[in-house]
């Protein structure tokens, strides 16, 4: 079951959608806000935790309290907030330091005076329990605070685009930073020469875990159109699945002997 989240703008109780997605939080979202702003939060949290039990009380609580979960920041203040990260994120991560200030200038175009930003993100404390969710997102905001990089290097893995800040009305076509990264993910020939850069032990891990289950899906598809093959008889259906297997094989292998990702 998927459970989806909302960055708003509101004001006055009323409510505009500027970004969401399914089933996880954009790191940039995380940036607006402080431990303070989530640790004010937490009682209104455990409470409609609480009431999951009961889907008719859960939903009775939360009409009675709309937005009671929401961490609420004065929109200048989270402007502020992703400001002061700018460096962090400019030092440890630089692929996506022009799609970070864009995406700051994207909320600022937005936000009118008075205006608060929300973050509606409880229905993820769904997959894990309201304790380890809370856990988390301290850990990551701590990580933010610190600048420490390693807990969190993971949020930076793969096509970043949607999962740092969400599906953004017109925010594509409004941000260089995010078209580069979607040229660079596309390009076929890549062009200079390829700096090849140590993965972290965070994302070591990361890949191999993925290699593994690439290898498990490749050796499983080879085997079985193998096997069927020689019981009834040789189809192109059944060849085109082996070799589709092979290379699932051989990408898996590849990924897992590796420990550097390649930036140009």
């Amino acid at each position: 079951m998927s459970q989806r989240t909302y960055l708003f703008r509101s004001t006055n109780g009323h409510r505009e959608v500027l970004a969401e997605i399914k089933n996880m939080i954009p790191f940039f979202w995380l940036t607006l806000i402080r431990k303070s702003d989530l640790q004010a939060k937490v009682p209104e949290m455990e409470k409609a935790a609480k009431a999951w039990e009961d889907e008719a009380a859960y939903e009775q609580y939360m009409d009675a309290h709309p937005g009671a979960t929401h961490i609420k920041v004065p929109g200048t203040q989270a402007i502020k907030n992703a400001q002061a990260a700018v460096p962090f994120i400019h030092s440890s991560f630089p692929h996506v330091a022009e799609l970070f200030s864009d995406f700051i200038t994207y909320l600022t175009q937005h936000l009118k005076p008075g205006d608060d930003l929300e973050l509606d993100i409880i229905a993820l404390a769904d997959f894990s329990g309201i304790e380890k969710f809370i856990d988390t997102l301290m850990m990551q905001l701590s990580c933010i605070e610190q600048k420490n990089v390693k807990p969190i290097s993971g949020n930076f893995e793969g096509d970043v685009k949607y999962s740092l800040t969400g599906y953004a009305g017109d925010f594509e076509k409004q941000s260089p930073g995010f078209r580069k990264i979607a040229q660079v993910k596309n390009q076929v020939h890549r062009k200079g020469p390829v700096k090849q850069i140590p993965l972290t032990s965070a994302q070591l891990r990361s890949r191999r875990i993925k290699s593994i289950i690439l290898l498990l899906i490749g050796v499983a598809t080879s085997l079985l159109s193998i096997l069927y093959m020689v019981r009834h008889q040789i189809t192109f259906s059944f060849t085109i699945l082996a070799l589709a297997g092979v290379v699932c094989i051989w990408e898996g292998v590849a990924k897992l002997r590796s420990r550097f990702y390649d930036v140009w």
